[in-house]
């Protein structure tokens, strides 16, 4: 199966290559698989809903969901890794600054 990516934006992109490979599973390869779930990752919650939507591949991501559910989470550290410092900068400075 051939699909043309192009003129699309990245999100589209990851959202078609996903839906591809979904239509196939579970005749994927061990390298078609690890593609999907690093797509899976990259999808926003809306383009989630869009493809469970979709009468076709809603059966296929039911059992993808059921199979590799906790492989394709969205991996969290990274963000709150990132977004707790600045509050914890604030607190201290505030407790220095009225102490």
């Amino acid at each position: 199966m051939v699909i043309s990516y192009a003129g699309a934006g990245h999100a589209a992109q990851r959202r078609m290559r996903a839906t591809a490979l979904l239509a196939q599973y579970p005749d994927l390869s061990k390298k078609e698989l690890a593609a999907l779930i690093g797509h899976f990752r990259q999808l926003t919650p809306q383009q989630k809903y869009r493809m469970s939507a979709n009468e076709k591949i809603a059966p296929k991501l039911a059992d993808f969901d059921r199979d590799h559910g906790g492989k394709r989470a969205t991996p969290t550290f990274a963000p709150v890794f990132l977004l707790a410092p600045p509050p914890i900068i604030a607190g201290l400075i505030l407790v220095w600054v009225l102490t």
